[in-house]
């Protein structure tokens, strides 16, 4: 089962019903899957067997990772989709001992997860309407002996935010990314970020923040 790691999110969940036939529905189940030679799979082993997807719908390649609306036909976990958003896996790099780090633009958390294969994070973030920044998100780790493992993560947006910039001139990017941690025995997480904190008096500063497991 998936963690929140962050309180206080809100994401959607699945309504469960038992018909007299003894089949299973759900509507407006979210889930993050990735793409199999035959079918989606999700981190927690269900297999979805895609039935119906919407119009329009962008096409899901083999190896990639989806988020996706769906509603659950059956016990056989038959879906038709209904919304799909490609989610980015960034690759975690070592904390190197006094490496500066520059980037520190803000992201707003609309919902994560964390699972055994994957700590999960959808958010907002603000840029430039003019600007052709590409908006990289990376990630440094450490772990400990116990397996407390932190992971730092940062948004290099060339400070397009409104903290610096006048928020008339920003508008508003959404981005899912997922972050591998597998490959490691972790027994708790530590996750840093930076987040947009509006002050008394109306404007903006970013300030580093701090979330765990424990």
């Amino acid at each position: 089962m998936k963690k929140l790691l962050i309180p206080l999110l809100i994401s959607l969940a699945a309504v469960w019903s038992c018909n007299i036939d003894g089949s299973y529905t759900a509507k407006n189940v979210n889930d993050i899957i990735t793409v199999g030679d035959h079918g989606l799979v999700s981190d927690t082993g269900v297999q979805y067997t895609v039935t119906e997807v919407y119009k329009d719908a962008p096409a899901m390649e083999v190896g990639k990772r989806y988020y996706i609306v769906f509603d659950i036909l059956n016990n056989k976990y038959e879906i038709s989709i209904s919304h799909i958003v490609p989610v980015q896996v960034v690759h975690p790099e070592e904390k190197a001992l006094g490496e500066q780090i520059t980037a520190h633009d803000p992201i707003d958390v609309i919902f994560n997860w964390v699972g055994r294969s994957y700590m999960d994070l959808a958010f907002n973030y603000y840029y430039d309407k003019k600007s052709d920044c590409a908006h990289n998100v990376f990630a440094r780790y450490s772990i400990t002996n116990g397996g407390v493992l932190t992971l730092d993560i940062y948004h290099d947006g060339a400070d397009e935010n409104p903290s610096v910039m006048d928020i008339d001139d920003l508008k508003l990017g959404t981005r899912i990314i997922s972050i591998p941690i597998g490959q490691w025995e972790v027994s708790s997480l530590i996750v840093t970020m930076d987040v947009l904190i509006k002050n008394t008096d109306g404007t903006y500063k970013v300030e580093r923040k701090e979330y765990s497991t424990q």
